[in-house]
This record gives C-alpha cells, sequence and structure tokens, in this order.
C-alpha cells in the first residue's frame, strides 16, 4: 500500500505551525518524532513520551486527541492504493507488474489528476 495526502500549501503551512505549537505545549520542544506505533505500545509509549518528557498518560492522551482535531480541521485529500499481490499474480501471470510498482504508478497517476484540478491561483501541496 501507498498513500499520500494533498493539500493547498496554505493548509499544510497551517496544520504544520500548528502541529508545532502543540508539540512545544506538550513535550517543550518541537523536535519530537510522533509514531503511532509509539503511542500504542505501552513500552515504546513509555520510553520515548512518558518518562523522555515527564508526561503522564493523560497528557499524551491529550496531545493525540488535539492532533486529531488539527487533522480533521484541515482540508485534505486521502490518496492511497493498495493491489492485491495474489489476485494480480492470478490475473496476469508472468507478465503481472511488481506489485508495490503498481500501487505507486498509481498513487501517482492520482496525484497528477489532482495537481491538474488545481484552479488557477492554488498552491498545491502533496506528500507521498
Amino acid at each position: 500500500m501507498f498513500a499520500g495526502v494533498f493539500l493547498t500549501l496554505k493548509e499544510a503551512k497551517r496544520a504544520t505551525t500548528e502541529l508545532r505549537r502543540l508539540k512545544a505545549e506538550f513535550f517543550k520542544t518541537e523536535n519530537v518524532e510522533i509514531k503511532s506505533n509509539w503511542l500504542r505500545l505501552k513500552q515504546e509509549r513509555t520510553a520515548r513520551y512518558l518518562q523522555r518528557f515527564g508526561l503522564s498518560d493523560a497528557d499524551l492522551t491529550q496531545f493525540v486527541e488535539r492532533c486529531y482535531q488539527v487533522i480533521l480541521d484541515t482540508e485534505v485529500t486521502l490518496i492511497a492504493c493498495v493491489v492485491d499481490k495474489v489476485q494480480m499474480r492470478e490475473e496476469y501471470g508472468d507478465r503481472a507488474w511488481y506489485p508495490p510498482a503498481a500501487a505507486y504508478e498509481l498513487l501517482l497517476q492520482r496525484a497528477h489528476a489532482e495537481i491538474l484540478s488545481c484552479g488557477p491561483g492554488d498552491r498545491c501541496f502533496s506528500v507521498i
């Protein structure tokens, strides 16, 4: 699976600024890496966030909820592609594309279509 987001430069700047502000508020620094598996796995959560930054579980939960709100408040298009490897091999046999290459190609085609749909004066931004 490959995925990316597509948003205007204005929205990207706004969301980035807000996420940096939240990091500074909760962690006292913007230089902290947030990873979903580190948040979910108790050992990682404790080592990477709670002990390191002196946060409680409630603090970290509040941080995550506020991050989700920033995402929900952002006008963004998610583009993604999943390729069923087994079905691809069954359907195309030896002619089948390498599944990650097919997914990446389709994702880039979708991103290209989004870029073309940007109106005049819109400054589009994407992360793939």
